[in-house]
């Protein structure tokens, strides 16, 4: 009994947006299965609002800071937050680099969707100080993929989840950025 206890084991339910598994997620989640066989994953790779308990679903993986829209779930951090605002070099070529949050607001932007319909994205400054650029983005999204393609294809800057453009990072420096 306490070897199976000690062994993670059954049906694990989760919804996780595409851009995230592209960007790493499938990978956790394949060396997790490898670790753990006893264990069964059903994933709902969506990008649409989930009902969780109404689904059934024991996860669900979403890129959002609190508070949750439902008082009733609990929020845990899967990994890193760490967001990165990036852009890629042609953008950057024909803006400039910017150098504070009004050169930000002269370029183009790219946004996820706002639950409340606004786009702001908000930054620790060198000082410590919070700050917000509220701005208003070409290209407005649920699916990270979709902006990590835009940005990459110059239409806009984008603050994006880290491990989304990791590999875009290390390859042949396809952006610019800086981190938040």
């Amino acid at each position: 009994m306490s070897q199976i206890l000690a062994s993670p084991q059954g049906l694990v339910r989760i919804s996780c947006p595409t851009g995230l598994l592209r960007g790493g997620v499938t990978d956790i989640l394949t060396r997790f299965l490898a670790k753990h066989p006893q264990v069964r994953i059903a994933l709902d790779a969506t990008n649409r609002h989930v009902d969780v308990v109404e689904e059934g679903l024991d996860i669900a993986m979403r890129v959002r800071k609190p508070p949750l829209e439902d008082p009733d779930l609990a929020m845990r951090k899967f990994g890193p937050d760490e967001m990165i605002l990036v852009a890629s070099p042609g953008l950057i070529a024909a803006y400039g680099e910017p150098q504070a949050l009004e050169d930000l607001a002269q370029m183009p932007t790219l946004s996820m969707t706002g639950a409340d319909g606004r786009s702001t994205w908000r930054f620790v400054g060198m000082d410590g100080e919070p700050a917000e650029l509220s701005h208003s983005p070409r290209l407005s999204t649920d699916d990270l993929s979709t902006l990590r393609h835009a940005a990459l294809q110059g239409i806009g800057a984008a603050l994006v989840p880290h491990l989304l453009v990791a590999n875009d990072l290390e390859g042949a420096r396809s952006f610019d950025c800086c981190r938040r």
